[in-house]
């Protein structure tokens, strides 16, 4: 059984890289939470035996805060993979943790994911509407670390997407200088990769009706009333209409 320590010196523990980044909200909930009783012994901190952060990293800030001690244990056999373990039970794991825990153990297939993010300005959700088509990215495979990043020969639907999304965003952008419009949220991304992945859709032709319909768009809180918007305004005097959308 591993020996419960007490410390207040906080610089003693070191964040492992490969651990999720602060969240604040979290934060603030453990030090309400300590405020109103300290029971920290029952649910101890982890560390590696260099004092690595495998477990608690919000815990030990909160402490911090509050001018507490900290309670620990080190684990000597504990390794980096650990740390997924450690938190699935606690507050889930963003995809964005996940894509941050396997770029920091130098995973290629999550390092050019993370690259190619950056370069077009994505977010983690964005990415994954784009890749949608034929399970490209698959959730569960993300997570456990099996994702594979998409070969030149089979990203050329993912880059003709992008293009026609940063096509229309541009065109909405410039037809309403200054009014987002809610097209750079996930939403209207999701149901508008959606909505242009339909084989009966041609994005030429959508683009052209948009420019006489646009008034037709409006925010929407789902993907239902986006995609019902872009199928009315595709079918606007077309001779070829969608239904099935």
């Amino acid at each position: 059984m591993m020996e419960l320590l007490k410390t207040k010196d906080y610089d003693v523990f070191k964040k492992n890289p490969s651990n999720r980044t602060y969240n604040e909200g979290n934060i603030r909930k453990i030090m309400t939470s300590l405020g109103l009783k300290n029971k920290m012994d029952l649910r101890p901190v982890i560390v590696d035996k260099n004092m690595f952060v495998m477990d608690g990293q919000h815990r030990i800030e909160a402490a911090r805060r509050l001018g507490m001690e900290v309670s620990y244990v080190v684990d000597e056999d504990a390794k980096d993979e650990d740390i997924i373990l450690l938190n699935s039970n606690q507050k889930s794991w963003k995809l964005t943790d996940y894509l941050n825990y396997y770029c920091q153990q130098q995973n290629p297939e999550y390092v050019a994911l993370a690259e190619f993010m950056t370069e077009h300005e994505l977010s983690i959700t964005q990415m994954r509407a784009l890749m949608s088509e034929g399970d490209a990215f698959n959730t569960m495979r993300f997570k456990t670390g099996k994702f594979i990043f998409p070969k030149e020969d089979k990203f050329h639907k993912v880059n003709q997407r992008l293009q026609n999304l940063r096509q229309v965003q541009n065109f909405i952008k410039n037809k309403n200088p200054g009014t987002k419009m809610c097209y750079d949220g996930s939403v209207f991304i999701n149901s508008f990769l959606e909505f242009i992945s339909h084989k009966e859709v041609d994005f030429d032709i959508f683009l052209q009706k948009l420019e006489y319909k646009l008034e037709w768009l409006r925010p929407c809180t789902n993907m239902i009333g986006y995609k019902s918007i872009f199928k009315n305004i595709y079918n606007w005097k077309n001779k070829s209409p969608v239904e099935d959308i």
